[in-house]
């Protein structure tokens, strides 16, 4: 019976590796998938707005392009909107990986709020849910860092923090990690050079 314990143990955790190791690749794999997709929220549910072609107009007139974004389909997500609520985000997929990463570089150096037909709207990435957490781990140190001065931060695919403060580059993938180092070095950093420990 021990013996045979103990091959059942070895056994559960190569299957446990093997879990593992394909969860991984599948999250790899749908956001290989995802890449020529955008998220657009803000949109009003009019009829049709959420077609290839409604987008499409959409992506022309908000970042004054001079040719047109071929979608090959969109549509919304989440259940049907009540009067009054927020509207459902649309999601597209662009005709190449290229459009959709120049639409989104495009919405990020915007210098401000893209709007459409006098409404503010975002348009973002398609991450799969699980980057998406990842990413939203450090949305409180993001605030945190927002408008200090001589700090610049950003998030790096999929989920990792990277932020600059004196000329010194540090990476964090553990959103605690990286608001102790915050609070630390740049909020609360004692005068003598010593870290503040509370």
């Amino acid at each position: 019976m021990s013996d045979e314990m103990i091959q059942a143990q070895g056994q559960v955790s190569d299957l446990q590796a093997e879990v593992k190791r394909l969860k991984e690749k599948c999250e790899d794999m749908e956001g290989r998938m995802r890449r020529g997709n955008i998220r657009v929220s803000g949109v009003s549910e009019a009829q049709g707005s959420s077609t290839p072609e409604a987008v499409s107009s959409l992506l022309k007139e908000v970042f004054r392009l001079d040719r047109e974004v071929r979608v090959e389909r969109s549509h919304r997500i989440g259940p049907v909107s009540n009067a009054g609520d927020r509207p459902r985000v649309i999601i597209a997929r662009l005709n190449s990986e290229g459009d959709a990463e120049d639409i989104l570089r495009r919405a990020r150096s915007g210098g401000g709020q893209l709007r459409y037909r006098g409404s503010p709207i975002t348009v973002f990435p398609n991450y799969t849910t699980n980057v998406v957490q990842a990413r939203a781990a450090f949305t409180e140190v993001r605030r945190m860092l927002r408008d200090k001065p001589g700090v610049r931060y950003g998030i790096l695919f999929p989920a990792r923090l990277r932020v600059t403060h004196n000329n010194v580059e540090k990476e964090f993938v553990d959103a605690t990690k990286a608001m102790d180092y915050v609070k630390k070095i740049i909020l609360f950093p004692r005068e003598d050079g010593e870290q503040r420990l509370n």
